[in-house]
């Protein structure tokens, strides 16, 4: 009888919720971690490896193990989809919109919402040299109103979107891709203006990335 020749099998490098790296444990730690942690403090959890050692996959393991619990709302932001932008105020975009799509946003988040936008525009007119010297100070006046009620603002809007022990757990992926000053931008961002109780960050990066940007 003729051997049978050895089938040949090539792995996928995308991220995976099955397990194949030996991360459940990992998984469920952080699963008991972020659901026991007492929601009147935020919370971020760095998540470090080089790139390509899996860092996704256990974060989206961890995403896959809340399921349908009605307790804890899940953001996944790929940091790298906005490289070439503002990357704090797309991230503050994208919590919004997600709780907008659910109607869950009252007037305060609304209104919080379109100020991101303004922020947005400011940063990209700022780039310009195509506004006046009156535009620009109208602008800056703007922002600094803006920037100055924003973690209050957006306290308030999570609070209100979020039941009485609501978390919500943001889960922020490719920063290894992008300009170091962005992972810098993104870490910024979270302690000035989000770092707010029931939020909580679980940040995938290399450690690297994070001492270049400094």
């Amino acid at each position: 009888m003729a051997e049978e020749t050895p089938r040949l099998e090539i792995f996928g490098d995308s991220p995976t919720t099955e397990d194949g790296l030996g991360f459940d444990d990992y998984a469920d730690i952080l699963l008991e971690l972020i659901g026991n942690f007492d929601v009147r403090s935020p919370l971020t959890i760095g998540i470090h490896g080089r790139w390509g050692s899996g860092k996704t996959s256990l974060m989206r393991m961890v995403e896959a193990k809340f399921g349908d619990d009605e307790g804890v709302k899940t953001i996944w932001f790929n940091a790298w989809a906005y490289a070439d932008e503002p990357i704090g105020l797309a991230l503050l975009q994208q919590i919004l919109n997600e709780f907008q799509k659910e109607e869950k946003l009252t007037v305060k988040g609304i209104r919080l919402l379109g100020n991101i936008g303004k922020l947005g525009t400011d940063a990209l007119l700022r780039k310009t040299t195509t506004i006046t010297l009156k535009e620009a100070e109208n602008l800056f006046e703007s922002s600094v109103g803006i920037k100055s009620t924003l973690r209050d603002d957006f306290e308030s809007a999570i609070d209100e979107c979020l039941e009485d022990g609501g978390r919500l757990v943001v889960f922020i992926d490719d920063l290894d891709r992008c300009l170091p000053e962005k992972t810098i931008e993104i870490l910024e961002v979270i302690k000035l203006f989000l770092d707010v109780p029931k939020c909580i960050f679980v940040i995938g990066v290399e450690k690297e990335a994070i001492e270049r940007g400094i």
